[in-house]
């Protein structure tokens, strides 16, 4: 094998030696810079800042800065981290307690309001007590803005039948038209098939009141026709029912005048009235179970039966075949009348007798 070169011993000390040279320099210039500083610190007056003091901290400020503000953004973001994840714990707590709260809070409100709605058919179940009212709540509607038939949750197991009235708290609603064993069918007055006898309750006209209103209606109103034609209602007047259709009991409140048609013909003078009721919103009814009687429900009055008459005997007097006395024939053949012979008067007691029986027939 070959031989190995060696380095020659020259040039390796020769490196030792500069690299000797070298610490020996470092070492003394750090020995020399401590003691200048040493110097200069015990020397220099209390309070002041030197060049070298200055320097460092000028050079090594920007860098505690930027170290303090990366510890510092560290030191947030992990506490800002795990603040984050306790806020948004706390914050789907409280938004589940918030949709319960509103959950709470529309249930109070609905409650309120159905509370309301209550009071006032209570205040009208007092009203109409003798009337016999029993409680419904609406179940169907027909389709449309307005409450003009509905449904209603009683029917004959309750003791409702058809044609009795239904009112809430504001006045008149209608009358049941249909009935089954536990529901039944209401026509409002707003209907165009309804018809209700009115009176207007300070002039006391009576009329007929109909249901006019529509999809196309903005409001539900009734005409009321058949009034005199020297009518004095005005707008503003109370509308009742007068009880002579006898469908309504009298008295019930049905609306205010808010039109009037004043003409010559009595057949087209006609009042405009708004009704108390508001038919686009009815969950609760009435049903006046109390009906009126009406003529064709009334027993006739028997005919009373005479007592047998005894007729009367007829008093005939006896008489006698006539006698006829023939005159004289000539030529010309007159003819005369006959005559009757003159018969013996009755007897008396027989003429008694016969009156009695005829006075004792007359007294039976």
């Amino acid at each position: 094998m070959a031989k190995q070169k060696r380095r020659p011993v020259r040039g390796r000390n020769r490196s030792r030696i500069s690299s000797n040279r070298n610490r020996v320099l470092f070492a003394g210039i750090v020995i020399a810079v401590s003691v200048a500083l040493g110097i200069f610190l015990l020397s220099r007056a209390p309070g002041q800042i030197s060049v070298a003091e200055n320097a460092v901290g000028t050079i090594f400020t920007p860098l505690q800065n930027a170290f303090t503000n990366a510890t510092n953004w560290a030191v947030n973001f992990v506490q800002n981290r795990r603040n984050y994840n306790e806020l948004l714990v706390e914050y789907n707590a409280l938004k589940k307690e918030k949709e319960a709260l509103e959950l709470t809070v529309q249930s109070l409100a609905e409650e309120s309001a159905e509370n309301e709605r209550l009071s006032a058919l209570l205040g009208a179940y007092d009203r109409f007590a003798s009337l016999s009212p029993v409680y419904g709540k609406v179940i169907a509607r027909d389709p449309g803005v307005w409450f003009d038939s509905f449904s209603i949750n009683v029917g004959t197991s309750d003791g409702v039948q058809v044609d009795m009235a239904v009112v809430t708290g504001d006045g008149l609603v209608g009358r049941v038209y249909e009935v089954g064993l536990n529901y039944a069918k209401v026509l409002s007055i707003i209907d165009s098939r309804s018809a209700v006898a009115c009176l207007v309750q300070r002039t006391r006209d009576n009329g007929v009141l109909r249901g006019v209103t529509t999809e196309a209606h903005t409001t539900a109103s009734c005409y009321g026709y058949y009034l005199p034609s020297s009518s004095d209602a005005n707008v503003g007047d109370t509308v009742i029912t007068s009880g002579v259709d006898m469908l309504f009991p009298k008295g019930l409140p049905i609306g205010t005048v808010s039109g009037v048609s004043r003409t010559n013909e009595t057949s087209e003078n006609y009042i405009i009235v708004t009704p108390y009721v508001d038919f686009t919103h009815l969950e609760e009814v009435l049903v006046l179970r109390t009906q009126i009687e009406r003529d064709t429900d009334l027993e006739a009055l028997p005919t009373p039966t005479p007592r047998p008459t005894k007729e009367p005997t007829t008093l005939t007097l006896p008489t006698e075949e006539p006698v006829v006395t023939p005159g004289p024939e000539d030529e010309d053949t007159i003819w005369h009348y006959p005559t009757i012979a003159p018969t013996a008067p009755p007897d008396p007691a027989d003429m008694q007798d016969t009156e009695a029986d005829w006075a004792a027939g007359q007294l039976q």
